[in-house]
């Protein structure tokens, strides 16, 4: 059983909200070790929201 495509948007915002309050507090820094320059937070976040909103997150109930 998967969660429905708002369930997994729902969950994506709040990642991406929880992301941005991080990035805020600058506890994301690189994302990507092999780049020598440091993502701009913002950026980062929203990648991580985009990657989470592709994802199928299956449903964790025994």
């Amino acid at each position: 059983m998967y969660l429905s495509t708002y369930e997994i948007e729902r969950l994506a915002k709040v990642k991406h909200e929880e992301l941005l309050r991080m990035a805020r507090r600058k506890r994301i820094f690189k994302l990507h070790r092999q780049q020598e320059q440091v993502k701009d937070y913002r950026s980062s976040a929203l990648d991580a929201f985009y990657f989470f909103r592709k994802r199928k997150i299956p449903e964790t109930s025994s």
